[in-house]
């Protein structure tokens, strides 16, 4: 079986005992959002390997799920991503799960101020993982330039991740140096790149949430369904990794341990822009 397949049911089995879906109505959103930090450390508590992991690349001391923390985490969770000892997609998907939780309960206030929400359910539907990709630009061997800037990616209403639309827009943005490749530098199987080119990657969780809306005026019900990236768990990667971007295409895995071969340059760009887990993790 696909590790990946067995790493999300696994992921899935842990949640469903530590952070069942949530039934939020109106009347207890905001004692929903006050257990919210209470829920965040017992997240944490359930992954100790993962966390004394980011204490120990960071130097930090992690007693709670906070901004900076949440960056930490998210950090040492796409660098080890593809590594089976660790379960950083089920700890960030997890904490996704609570995340969108608080920003439904904004959403419900300013959209429905005067209807009824209940039976509210958030549960996960895209593990955390790399949902988007961007090329942003190359090098060719031997360029004296570098380049340095900012890399946005954003998912837009109605875009269709994973085969679901997006319920609410999001954009995440990170910042790089950027520089060409050595003269006889090579690639994984020796051979010698073209170029460096430089993606990102947008990272996040995708979220099933379902709610009723009542509205006392007509006095009917009506049922939702949303599909949702939740903002605070979502992050944006920069990657640098060489190519040979003639006829047919070659681009080495950011891991450096593979190398995969498209029939064109254009034909990598967009296939990476849906996939791009093609070059970042190995299965």
């Amino acid at each position: 079986m696909n590790k990946r397949l067995i790493s999300a049911l696994l992921f899935i089995a842990v949640l469903s005992s530590l952070v069942p879906a949530s039934a939020l109505s109106s009347s207890d959103i905001q004692e929903d959002l006050l257990m919210a930090d209470y829920r965040a450390q017992s997240i944490i508590n359930a992954y100790p390997n993962e966390i004394e992991l980011v204490e120990s690349l960071c130097n930090i001391s992690i007693s709670q799920a906070d901004e900076t923390t949440l960056q930490k985490i998210a950090e040492t969770a796409i660098n080890y991503y593809d590594n089976d000892s660790y379960d950083f997609s089920g700890l960030m998907t997890s904490l996704s799960v609570l995340a969108t939780e608080r920003e439904m309960a904004s959403y419900f206030d300013s959209l429905y101020p005067n209807s009824l929400v209940d039976n509210c359910t958030v549960t996960p539907f895209q593990a955390f993982s790399a949902l988007k990709g961007k090329y942003i630009c190359d090098l060719p061997i031997g360029a004296t330039s570098e380049r340095s800037g900012t890399i946005s990616i954003g998912i837009a209403t109605g875009e269709l991740i994973s085969a679901v639309e997006i319920a609410a827009g999001i954009s995440k943005s990170t910042t790089y140096e950027f520089a060409g490749p050595s003269p006889g530098e090579t690639m994984h199987d020796g051979s010698y790149p073209t170029h460096r080119i430089l993606v990102g990657a947008f990272w996040g969780s995708i979220n099933k949430v379902e709610f009723d809306v009542y509205n006392p005026i007509t006095g009917m019900t009506t049922h939702h369904v949303e599909y949702r990236i939740p903002s605070e768990t979502a992050f944006v990667k920069s990657y640098g990794t060489l190519a040979i971007i003639f006829t047919p295409c070659r681009i080495e895995s950011a891991t450096k341990s593979y190398i995969v071969q498209y029939p064109t340059w254009p034909d990598f760009i967009s296939i990476f822009e849906t996939t791009p887990s093609i070059i970042l993790t190995e299965y």
